[in-house]
Formats: structure tokens, C-alpha cells, sequence
């Protein structure tokens, strides 16, 4: 027997499954593209959330725009010096950011967007324009925005910032017990990597999301959060009731 061929990229996007991309060795959205037309149940329904980086969006877009739903994206940041340090180099800076919303936009996906803030390198000056690009994005793309969700690093073990943490700082190694303190260990990676404080972080999130759950009540139900399926309002209640016909139908 064959062995398979070895997958030489991260296998954590689904938006990346394309012929189009990673040198084509990879078809699994062309292959479910092919399917969902196929089917009598399943074509001319779009009922899937895919997660994608914003370049591997713009690559499967158009592919995806018949089955996929939601787009779910971690725009992470929207200063290209922040997106280097976090090693999202890719998403590219906030040019390349509204190519994608707007083409998602044009192709009627809904997306759920997410972000981080406190990443290494940021200053009072950066995260106050972090905020606005935020408030921004929301205020341009709330009829396509389902969610928008910004956290500050998380210094989950196994993840590269804890490693780095762990290597670089004695006491990110003596904060070690039975019980791991996550908002300690936050806390102490944005004071050793930025020229911010955990409280100026927190700050920054709150105003982010008053503006996000103030533009949803004007307009829409754009929600500031951590959910992505079975919100109260009514087109998400109509995606699920109709995920579960499908599911049923099956």
C-alpha cells in the first residue's frame, strides 16, 4: 500500500484546502465545492463557517461562495509591525484587509472577526490607533459582520508565547504550580514585550466592544463576543434551523 503524500503546510485553515494555493497538493475545498453542486440537498445552500487567513480568502473566495456562510478570520491586528511580531505577516496590513472585506462583502459571506490586542511591540500611540481601525471596520462592515471578538494574548501553554516566555523570562518559570495563572501570565508578557500595561489592554478591548454592541443596536446584530453559531438574532436562528434540516435530510 501507498503511503499518502506528507502535507507540507499547518493543516489549522480551512480556507487554505485550495488547488490554487500551497503548490496545489492539497484539493479538499474543490472537491467539496464539486459535492455541494452535486447534491440535491446540500447545493444552492451555503451553511458552512470556514476558518482562513485574509490571503487564503482571497484565493478561495470565489471557490467557497456557494457552501460557505461565514467567514471566520483572525485579523489579529491592523499595524503591519504588529501583524510581524505575531507572525501574521501574511494578513499583510490593512490594505490587503479591505480587499478581503470588501470582497466578502461583494459575495455576500457573513464574517466573524477576530483580534488581539497587546501584541508584542505596541505602544500607547499604536493602540490607540488599533482602536479606531477596529471601530472603523465595524462601523463600514456591520451589515456583514456577525461577531467581532478582541482579546488580549492568550500565554496558553504549548503556544509559541508561552515558549518564548518561558525561555526568555525567569518569572514566567517561577509563576509555575499546580493551577497555571493565565491573567498572570498575560500580564507579564505585555509588560516584558510592550510599552503598555495589561489594564491599558483592557481599556482599549472595553471601548472596542461599546462601540461594536452601540453600532449592532443602531444598526443590525452585530455582537461583541466570543460565540459564533446560536445567537438570538433572527438570521443566525434561520442558519441553524436550516444546518439542521440539512443535517436531517442526510
Amino acid at each position: 500500500m501507498g503511503s499518502a503524500p506528507m502535507c507540507t503546510r499547518p493543516s489549522d485553515s480551512t480556507l487554505g484546502f485550495s488547488r490554487e494555493q500551497w503548490s496545489g497538493e492539497i484539493g479538499f475545498l474543490d472537491e467539496l465545492a464539486e459535492a455541494c453542486a452535486a447534491s440535491p440537498v446540500l447545493r444552492r445552500h451555503r451553511f458552512m463557517l470556514a476558518y482562513g487567513l485574509v490571503f487564503e480568502f482571497l484565493q478561495s473566495a470565489e471557490l467557497c461562495k456557494d457552501f460557505i456562510r461565514t467567514w471566520n478570520v483572525g485579523l489579529e491586528a491592523f499595524d503591519p509591525k504588529l501583524l510581524k511580531g505575531d507572525s501574521k505577516g501574511i494578513n499583510k496590513g490593512p490594505d490587503r484587509v479591505h480587499e478581503a472585506l470588501e470582497l466578502a462583502q461583494s459575495l455576500d459571506y457573513k464574517l466573524y472577526i477576530s483580534g488581539i490586542m497587546g501584541l508584542p511591540g505596541t505602544t500607547l500611540a499604536l493602540l490607540r490607533s488599533e482602536v479606531d481601525n477596529w471601530l472603523a471596520m465595524a462601523e463600514t462592515y456591520r451589515d456583514s459582520i456577525t461577531t467581532v471578538s478582541v482579546a488580549a494574548p492568550g500565554v496558553i501553554p504549548g503556544s509559541r508565547m508561552y515558549w518564548d516566555s518561558y525561555r526568555s523570562h525567569p518569572g514566567m518559570r517561577s509563576a509555575h504550580g499546580e493551577i497555571i495563572p493565565a491573567r498572570r501570565l498575560t500580564e507579564q508578557y505585555i509588560r516584558e514585550n510592550t510599552e503598555v500595561e495589561l489594564a491599558d489592554v483592557e481599556a482599549a478591548i472595553a471601548e472596542v466592544g461599546r462601540g461594536v454592541i452601540a453600532l449592532g443596536e443602531e444598526r443590525g446584530h452585530m455582537k461583541f463576543g466570543g460565540y459564533m453559531l446560536g445567537g438570538a438574532d433572527e438570521d443566525e436562528a434561520a442558519e441553524r434551523r436550516l444546518l439542521d434540516d440539512i443535517c436531517n435530510r442526510i
